[in-house]
């Protein structure tokens, strides 16, 4: 029987979360031998991931943050429909939010990582640039009710139906996180943090996000002056660049948040085991990773009110009620009278319902378009 030959359009994994899963994705179609892939990625992926001999791997330098957004539609829009139909495949998977528009809706599942496109403007508006509002507007073009897309969780499966109407048998909820284990069970040269010294008489949390408005760096000096003015034995790490951080630094006369400097993977790996707590002051995440990585490791979490937070694990976070000085106290307070508590194991985040890239490829390629 003649092989079904899948085109990966991954070009976008190639930062941030997104760039986490990409390790989960490849993973998973390394077990599938009844199909022939053919990934087009970025150029930085080449020395990270072994990628199967078997699959035909082209790769792409990305540009220069300036070009990327019209590289992308060039890839997404133009590159991947010509090759598609030229190659005859049977099936696009798009990694990067958006459905090749020249592309058969019916022949193409999408994976979707980017909450801001399911709120409206006026609850973003302080977040959005001009390529954001692009990609709100092209995402609303290349979307409608027969779209197929593949989402980490019940939260996201239902803005985007409220959001767009979509048709939700054509949404799979799948088990993204498992690239938490995976990544770092991967990494053999792990960089030790030896050198980086904690006090243990304090309670140490780390922030491990990159420089981004909606991770709400500007009200760090809150957690500063409330350290300071109530002495607590608290420090604060970040994980940002040092450009970045020193600006903060000077603008707020920060004493008590100190950085780590950005972090590879092989390297975090053994800073999460020197702190107590991990922070998350994001409200609009649609894998937020890192507190995924937190529950692998045991930590304990400190996180803003989110509704992306799904509610079993909220109840066993330090919630901050709002981004404002009493809430933030009430929390740091409830950290330094915690101790053994909190803790959720990586274990108990699996649940029913959840497709593998395994499972749904074998669902679409025969032809059974609802499922759920």
């Amino acid at each position: 029987m003649k092989k079904k030959k899948i085109l990966i359009n991954a070009i976008n994994l190639y930062t941030g979360g997104s760039k986490t899963i990409s390790h989960y994705i490849f993973d998973e179609i390394d077990k599938l031998d009844e199909f022939n892939f053919t990934i087009i990625a970025p150029k930085i992926l080449k020395n990270q991931i072994l990628f199967n001999k078997n699959h035909k791997v082209i790769f792409f330098e990305y540009p220069k943050k300036k070009f990327n957004f019209i590289y992308k539609l060039f890839i997404d829009h133009i590159y991947i429909a010509k090759k598609f139909k030229t190659e005859k495949f049977d099936l696009v998977l798009n990694c990067g939010n958006f459905s090749s528009f020249f592309v058969n809706t019916e022949k193409q599942l999408t994976i979707f990582h980017n909450i801001f496109y399911t709120y409206k403007f006026e609850q973003i508006k302080k977040y959005l640039n001009l390529r954001l509002i692009l990609e709100i507007f092209l995402f609303k073009f290349c979307t409608n009710r027969k779209s197929y897309f593949l989402i980490q969780n019940n939260f996201v499966k239902k803005k985007l139906i409220n959001k767009y109407n979509l048709d939700r048998r054509r949404l799979f909820v799948v088990d993204f996180f498992k690239c938490i284990p995976l990544i770092f069970k991967k990494i053999k040269n792990l960089k030790k943090a030896n050198n980086l010294k904690i006090n243990k008489n304090y309670k140490n949390i780390i922030y491990p996000a990159n420089y981004y408005l909606n991770k709400n760096f500007d009200k760090l000096y809150l957690f500063d002056e409330i350290i300071t003015e109530s002495k607590l034995n608290i420090k604060i790490f970040l994980t940002i660049k040092n450009i970045d951080y020193l600006r903060l630094k000077k603008k707020y006369d920060l004493k008590n948040i100190y950085n780590l400097g950005q972090l590879r993977k092989d390297k975090i790996y053994n800073y999460y085991k020197k702190f107590n707590f991990v922070m998350n002051l994001s409200k609009f995440e649609s894998m937020c990773l890192p507190l995924y990585e937190a529950i692998f490791f045991s930590k304990k979490v400190i996180s803003v009110e989110a509704d992306f937070i799904p509610l079993n694990l909220k109840k066993n976070f330090f919630i901050i009620s709002d981004l404002k000085k009493k809430y933030i106290k009430i929390s740091l307070m409830k950290v330094l009278k915690s101790k053994n508590d909190k803790k959720i194991f990586f274990n108990d985040l699996s649940y029913n319902n959840l497709f593998s890239l395994n499972k749904i490829f074998k669902i679409r390629l025969n032809e059974k378009k609802y499922i759920n």
